[in-house]
Order: structure tokens, then C-alpha cells, then sequence
């Protein structure tokens, strides 16, 4: 018997509660809905619940490379679906967090299995490494072009640079241009609709494209 098997029985009695508990924090962001309409929370549960069998396994041998592994997997497939990176280790810190709230047991080594697969999205080589290295400056940069030019969207310039940068670098990664350019074709309409004022949008997909794809 695995000596992580009470925890992975804890773990699997408490699923449904802990992709309820992810799930509520995160489609908090009314970009999930915007993105994926009506089958948003559906898809959502399924994935939780599959990051959680992961977990499993990962407890069972006793390896975290089980998670690295699938985590990688993972991101190629939901970045080549519309997602970027930083969705998908948001999602591992968010499982992280309820795994850590459970009780009876000591869930520690399935909060290093999540922790271990967020670590193992971050690109080591090649031109998407290198983007990767300077993703926050130019998000910064960006950002505060974007402030000083828009002052109304200045509360939110930040994270959307910083996560446009990101589909950008997931692009490279890819090495897939079209990925980038589908969302930043979509991309326009959702910030209109929360308030972005007129032309912010471009300017941001402009920018990036600029200083990350070209």
C-alpha cells in the first residue's frame, strides 16, 4: 500500500467539494463565462476533477515527475485551445489552496504534487524560454505606456499586459502565431464590455505583438 494512500482517499471523498471551491474562485473572473459561454463551469469541473486523479497517481509512486509530466502535457493542449499558461498554474495554485484546507489529514505532499506541476509549466529553453525571462518587464512597460495613455483602464492595465504577454509567449512556444492572433481578435470585445475605454485595446495588442512577437 502507497504511504500517501489515506491522503489520496481523502482527497478522492473530497473532489466534488474541492472543484466546487476552485471553481467558485475562479469563474469569480467573468472572463471564463465571456470565453466559453454556457459550458464554462462543466468543463471546468472535468478538469479539476482530472488534475485530481493526477494527484493520485503522483501520491501512489511517490513521484513528483508524475505531475511535471502530465502539467506539460496539459498546458500544449489547453494553450493550443485558447488558454494561456498562467490560466493553467493559476488553476494548480487554486487546487493547492483548497487541498491545503482539508482536514483529518496531513495534506502536504498532494500540495507539493500541485506545487510541482505549476513549477514544471515554466519554458527552460529555446526562444520561449528566452521571452519567458523577459515577460515581466515587458509587461510592466506596457503597462505603464497603456496608463498613461488610458488613466480610466489604469487600475487594470497590468494584469492585462502581464496576460497578453503570456499568449504571447505560449505562441512562440507553440510556434503558433495563430494562437496569439485568435485572442487578440476576441480579445477587443471583452474589454469593451468591461469598461476599457475606446482604443485601449489595440494599443495593448498592438504593443505586445510588437515587443514579444516580432
Amino acid at each position: 500500500m502507497s504511504k500517501h494512500a489515506a491522503l489520496a482517499a481523502h482527497l478522492a471523498a473530497g473532489a466534488e467539494g474541492l472543484a466546487t471551491r476552485v471553481l467558485a474562485e475562479q469563474y469569480a473572473d467573468p472572463f471564463w463565462f465571456a470565453r466559453y459561454g454556457e459550458t464554462a463551469q462543466r468543463r471546468g469541473r472535468e478538469d479539476v476533477l482530472f488534475h485530481l486523479t493526477y494527484v493520485a497517481q503522483a501520491l501512489e509512486e511517490d513521484d513528483a515527475a508524475v505531475m511535471a509530466s502530465y502539467a506539460r502535457w496539459l498546458q500544449r493542449l489547453q494553450c493550443a485551445r485558447g488558454m494561456c499558461t498562467r490560466h493553467l498554474a493559476e488553476t494548480f495554485a487554486r487546487l493547492g489552496r483548497a487541498v491545503a484546507t482539508l482536514e483529518g489529514v496531513d495534506t502536504t505532499p498532494a500540495v507539493d504534487m500541485l506545487t510541482a506541476a505549476a513549477v514544471a509549466l515554466r519554458y527552460t529553453e529555446g526562444p520561449a524560454a528566452v521571452a519567458r525571462d523577459q515577460a515581466e518587464g515587458i509587461a510592466a512597460s506596457i503597462a505603464a505606456k497603456l496608463a498613461a495613455a488610458f488613466p480610466g483602464a489604469a487600475p487594470r492595465a497590468a494584469m492585462d499586459a502581464t496576460v497578453l504577454v503570456d499568449y504571447a509567449v505560449d505562441a512562440i512556444a507553440l510556434g503558433s502565431p495563430k494562437t496569439f492572433d485568435i485572442h487578440a481578435e476576441w480579445l477587443p470585445g471583452f474589454l469593451a464590455a468591461q469598461g476599457a475605454p475606446p482604443g485601449y485595446a489595440d494599443a495593448l495588442v498592438s504593443a505586445v505583438r510588437s515587443r514579444v512577437l516580432t
